[in-house]
């Protein structure tokens, strides 16, 4: 049997999120680079990194947010969103990316990616509940 951690729907969405991102980003890459040249495949790398810290760091932070007081939810969650998009859309705006539109497609491409993995990773973590009757103790004491 493995370890709780490895059954914990929170680590197995960040883990197949990353990993799917990452996955995502590489084929970008690749693809950016035979297409557009040596320039937009940096930037394609570059795009699909950011988009996976700035969703993986979301994803933390959502997670701390829902271990705190109940009536914080969803204002701290709104905070958030507007967080990865500010921050998103700060390193993009801040740094000179080359023009054109691998890294465009490679971001989006890599959120969508990025929240299926996500997806499965919750979808595998989740366990069945079934109902167990509680063992009654039997007349002669054991049991």
């Amino acid at each position: 049997m493995s370890p709780a951690w490895r059954r914990d729907p929170f680590v197995l969405m960040v883990g197949y999120g990353v990993t799917a991102g990452a996955v995502a980003t590489l084929a970008g890459v690749l693809v950016a680079g035979l297409v557009s040249g040596r320039e937009q495949a940096i930037a394609a790398l570059g795009i699909g990194l950011v988009a996976v810290i700035v969703l993986t760091s979301g994803l933390v932070m959502v997670r701390i947010i829902l271990e705190g007081p109940r009536a914080l939810v969803l204002p701290m969650g709104l905070l958030v969103f507007f967080a990865q998009v500010g921050l998103f859309a700060a390193v993009v705006l801040m740094l000179p990316w080359p023009r054109g539109a691998a890294q465009t497609l490679v971001g989006g491409i890599v959120v969508v990616v990025w929240q299926a993995g996500v997806v499965l990773g919750y979808a595998r973590g989740r366990h069945a509940l079934t109902p167990v009757a509680p063992e009654r103790p039997s007349a002669d004491g054991e049991g």
